[in-house]
């Protein structure tokens, strides 16, 4: 029986050795390409007016692509309230950043300067007419450009003008960056 086996395994073997394989290794060869396109900003802006010495006023983003400004005191009024539009590639996620004024000073001759600062609802982000994603502008933060490449923010601000301030337009400005984060 060991012999039969034997004989078997040897038989197998001889005719294992014999089969002749036809098979050679082709290469697939794989390219990619990859194009970002560059992010593009198109700086909104914001001017209140008539603002009453000695008030804090605080104009927050509404949703619907302006600002409301509180405290309603029929003289303050939101001059100009237009969104930032953030262009690139399409669903791409973005970190927007910014350096924000913590005072606005006179453009001409009267005493004073008004304070400027921003909180987790000064600023928000989404859809034109539709800033529904609110964040404080003071924090770096983390957003998604739609279907068409584009993302819009409407900048609001908690502003005081000090008792002593005089009547003149103060001015400062607001610098905002972004950049591609990757999925």
């Amino acid at each position: 029986m060991k012999l039969f086996m034997f004989v078997m395994f040897a038989a197998l073997l001889l005719v294992g050795m014999n089969t002749a394989s036809a098979q050679i290794p082709q290469p697939i060869p794989i390219t990619m390409s990859v194009s970002a396109a560059p992010l593009a900003i198109a700086p909104g802006d914001l001017a209140l007016g008539g603002l009453q010495a000695g008030t804090t006023y605080t104009a927050i983003p509404d949703g619907a692509g302006s600002l409301a400004l509180t405290p309603n005191d029929g003289v303050a009024s939101v001059n100009s309230a237009t969104e930032t539009d953030i262009t690139g590639d399409v669903n791409a996620q973005i970190l927007v950043s910014f350096v924000l004024p913590t005072r606005l000073y006179n453009s001409g001759a009267a005493p004073g300067y008004v304070l400027i600062r921003f909180n987790n609802t000064s600023a928000a982000w989404g859809a034109s007419g539709t800033e529904a994603n609110y964040f404080d502008p003071n924090i770096p933060t983390s957003m998604s450009l739609d279907n068409t490449g584009n993302v819009f923010i409407s900048l609001g601000a908690i502003v005081t003008v000090p008792p002593n301030t005089g009547t003149d337009d103060y001015v400062g400005e607001a610098l905002v960056t972004a950049q591609y984060t990757g999925l």
